[in-house]
């Protein structure tokens, strides 16, 4: 069966097309809904197989990473009064600056001590008396003027000199010219061995031999220190072996020289006051001398 209005085919004894709507029990007339255009349906698009060993994958996007904010730890409360006592802190102590007087003595660190020159003092001091005896025993006797000057003061003006000498320069000389001191100590030790020769020569140390235990040991021994003493001004070494030698052998020597004086009044017992005065002065300032030597020997290695 057709319908009547669209030519459409429909089932047999329907009463309406099934199509346009038209009725068809009227004669094949349309119906008010004829006018009325079809809905379209569209049909959804076939979708594309989907492979079953490939599977889908959900597309990925870059994203930046976001981080999660650590818990703020809180700090612990340490009491001011117990950190201070477990870790103090010093302060550095600020010296002030010290002001330089106006008229600095910098060679005061380098001199010799005081009791150098006051040893040399008190040996000029009783070299002089005792060369004034000398002096004085000789002009007791009634010896001519010239004979007096010649023989006895003029012999006697040279060592008065160098025993001066000795105390100047411990006083004025610094430590840098230290060898100063030794030539004094040489130069009477040289005068010493000229009179010694003088004595031989007269032939009075031929018929006195214990002159050459008095006379020569000693002048032996004070050699020995004069060169000791001169290596340790020049070299100054930094150890005390070289003055603890120059120590030992001056106490010998000092031992000596009262021996010495002790032969020497044994025998002087019938000459005059004056040549025993001499003597024991004359031993005196040589103990003196060899005591300041000391102290210098002692003050003068290097720090």
């Amino acid at each position: 069966m057709f319908c009547t209005n669209c030519g459409s085919e429909i089932p047999d004894g329907s009463k309406f097309c099934v199509n346009c709507g038209a009725s068809l029990v009227d004669g094949g007339q349309a119906s008010p809904l004829a006018d009325i255009p079809d809905p379209v349906i569209e049909e959804p698009a076939p979708k594309a197989p989907v492979s079953a060993a490939a599977p889908e994958q959900p597309q990925q996007v870059d994203q930046e990473p976001v981080y999660e904010q650590a818990p703020v730890q809180p700090q612990p409360q340490v009491y001011q009064g117990y950190a201070a006592a477990a870790a103090p802190t010093y302060q550095q102590p600020v010296y002030p600056a010290q002001a330089e007087p106006e008229n600095p003595r910098k060679f005061k660190r380098t001199r010799w001590p005081s009791s150098c020159g006051t040893m040399g003092i008190l040996h000029f001091v009783f070299f002089l008396f005792s060369a004034g005896c000398w002096v004085l025993y000789y002009a007791d006797e009634f010896m001519p003027g010239n004979q007096l000057f010649s023989a006895i003061i003029a012999p006697r003006i040279i060592p008065l000199l160098i025993a001066l000498a000795i105390p100047v320069l411990f006083l004025i000389h610094t430590k840098k010219l230290a060898f100063l001191t030794a030539i004094p100590m040489i130069l009477m030790l040289v005068m010493d061995w000229i009179n010694n020769a003088e004595l031989m020569r007269m032939g009075i140390m031929e018929m006195q031999s214990e002159l050459y235990v008095t006379n020569v040991l000693p002048l032996v021994l004070l050699t020995i220190l004069a060169v000791l003493y001169l290596i340790q001004m020049l070299v100054r070494p930094r150890n005390a072996a070289l003055a603890v030698v120059y120590l030992i052998l001056a106490i010998i020597y000092m031992i000596l020289m009262v021996i010495v004086l002790m032969v020497n009044l044994i025998q002087s017992r019938y000459m005059s006051g004056f040549i025993v005065f001499a003597n024991v002065l004359n031993t005196i300032g040589a103990i003196l001398l060899q005591i300041g030597y000391i102290v210098a020997m002692f003050s003068s290695r290097k720090r």
